[in-house]
């Protein structure tokens, strides 16, 4: 941008994150400097990962990441451009592929779950300044909507996938949830291969029972008092112990399922 023109917004995929628990872990003295080593470390694996699985893609041209404190936003621009087009399904390609790695190596390996939302819309964005409706639009998914560790997708992108021919379609695995949000489904990113479904089983072998051992470490730190607070993060748990027992009977490995019934206090039920 040249110094007389004035800054304009652009049409952009956003995926807004936040870190579930991980305000508290900036708060403890004792913590802080790790988690921060933690949040540098995913970084740089996310990007090492992307650029060994798409090398042509060169994503992080396009891509751009912003994180700030427990937040994090990914940003894909798009382009009409006829030598460098990319459109909403092959953008959305894209976010897919950094939101799941990051994801799933969130989870896996430090045990931390994330909510967010993905949206379509204008944004501008320059080394000091993220502005724009996709931004504020994909904030309000995160906060308002989403509740539980997933990653809410804006219905009409939604709608627009479901219709696009375009071949990319078929790797933006989505499940909807029983309230009729639309979310990533990263286990099924991660280990369903639709045209060869037992050339994953090696890999699940050993990734399940790593899954498996993360959510029972999490489970022995989950509060089990009656406060409002406590409840509510023992339901983002429950949640992320069914969507994670889908995973396992979907792909026929449901001897690495992990009892609900393990979360539970005393006056609390169950919902599957």
């Amino acid at each position: 941008m040249s110094e007389n023109e004035p800054p304009r917004s652009k049409e952009c995929i956003v995926a807004y994150l936040d870190l579930l628990g991980v305000k508290e872990k900036i708060l403890n003295d004792d913590d802080s400097e790790t988690n921060l080593a933690i949040i540098r470390n995913l970084y740089d694996e996310v990007i090492a990962l992307q650029n060994e699985k798409n090398p042509t893609l060169k994503i992080f041209q396009t891509c751009k990441f912003k994180i700030f404190s427990d937040n994090i936003v990914f940003i894909q621009e798009l382009s009409n451009d006829p030598h460098g087009r990319i459109e909403t399904i092959e953008g959305l390609f894209r976010i897919f592929g950094v939101v799941v790695d990051f994801q799933y190596y969130a989870f896996v390996k430090h045990g931390w779950l994330l909510r967010g939302g993905i949206v379509q819309g204008p944004l501008y964005l320059d080394d000091d300044i993220v502005w724009g409706k996709a931004l504020v639009n994909s904030h309000y998914l995160e906060d308002k909507l989403a509740i539980f560790p997933r990653i809410i997708i804006d219905e009409r992108l939604h709608q627009l996938i479901i219709k696009s021919p375009s071949p990319n379609k078929a790797s933006l695995r989505l499940k909807t949830d029983s309230d009729g949000y639309s979310y990533v489904d990263y286990f099924n990113y991660m280990f369903i291969d639709g045209q060869n479904p037992y050339h994953m089983t090696p890999i699940l072998t050993i990734e399940f029972p790593k899954i498996q051992s993360t959510i029972l470490d999490m489970l022995s730190k989950v509060p089990k008092d009656a406060k409002s607070e406590s409840k509510s993060i023992r339901a983002k748990y429950r949640w992320q112990i069914n969507y994670y027992n889908g995973a396992c009977k979907e792909t026929g490995f449901e001897e690495y399922c992990v009892d609900p019934g393990l979360i539970l206090s005393d006056e609390e039920g169950i919902s599957e």
